[in-house]
């Protein structure tokens, strides 16, 4: 095992056979395009831990009434998302809280990009023209872009306010949950769990987004009550919860990160773990 070996290096060295192992994440997204169509089944991708969404302030005006933060869902373009973040091999497109591969998570997507629907509900809000300002780290501007797009294509005179990494979170805390309408959010996973994932980013949400709902409160409480007892029947529970925090709509799930991992020809068993990344003592070389 070598440390501190530049990327582009990792990446020559097993493309020559001269090394077995790459991560390639930290890499351009043409670079890794290059290396599928190139290598093919020699780069392996899979959903990782990392689900980014916008947030949605559901005590702000346009986003306190459902029907347009769900319009929001219908209209926002995940397959551009996809593209501006490096294509299908770093993310997947999804509607969804928890990451594919959890506990819980079961595919789940109600809105279909559906313009015409998204349109009809904002008309009924009767919100159409309210300005709004998308938060965004800058590393994901190309991204949230889209996010603004989106809302201008349903008659709201959006833009995009970028942040520098380091310094969003201070910012969004600086500026106070009254005055920021929407804005990204990156929920990573501690530990394969639902309960974890899921009450961890609820309570950024509930002091960002200031949502609240009861009914979702008792589902939660539900699965708390049998994750020692009875963890299958917990599962099932949180996939409810899951669904159910889709459908209120307080954040815009965009997009499932996915873990790009470049192999050289001799090796084989490549296993992945949601959580621990690939499992490096599980691969054998020929």
């Amino acid at each position: 095992m070598k440390l501190g070996v530049p990327v582009s290096a990792q990446l020559k060295a097993v493309a020559r056979g001269e090394a077995d192992f790459a991560d390639p994440d930290l890499s351009g997204a043409s670079e890794i395009a290059g290396l599928r169509a190139r290598y093919g089944s020699r780069l392996h991708s899979s959903p990782g831990p990392l689900v980014i969404s916008a947030f949605l302030n559901t005590q702000l005006a346009p986003f306190d009434d459902i029907r347009v933060r769900r319009a929001l869902n219908y209209a926002v373009d995940r397959e551009a998302v996809v593209r501006a973040f490096g294509g299908p091999d770093r993310a997947s497109p999804s509607c969804q809280i928890l990451p594919a591969n959890y506990p819980g998570y079961r595919p789940y997507c109600p809105y279909d990009r559906d313009l015409a629907e998204a349109r009809r509900l904002v008309a009924a809000s009767g919100t159409r023209g309210t300005p709004v300002v998308v938060w965004t780290r800058a590393s994901y501007q190309r991204s949230f872009s889209h996010v603004v797009r989106a809302l201008r294509a349903l008659g709201y005179p959006a833009r995009l306010k970028v942040v520098d990494d380091l310094t969003y979170y201070e910012e969004l805390g600086k500026a106070g949950v009254r005055n920021v309408q929407a804005g990204y959010v990156g929920w990573a996973a501690a530990l394969p769990s639902a309960a974890e994932f899921i009450e961890s980013l609820l309570d950024f949400v509930g002091r960002q987004a200031r949502f609240s709902d009861r009914s979702v409160e008792r589902e939660i409480e539900r699965a708390l009550d049998l994750q020692q007892t009875d963890p299958l029947a917990s599962n099932e529970i949180w996939t409810r919860v899951d669904r159910m925090l889709v459908e209120q709509a307080p954040l815009v799930p965009l997009y499932n990160a996915r873990a790009a991992h470049f192999v050289s020809a001799r090796v084989g068993n490549y296993q992945y773990h949601p959580l621990w990344s690939v499992l490096v003592d599980q691969l054998w070389v020929r």
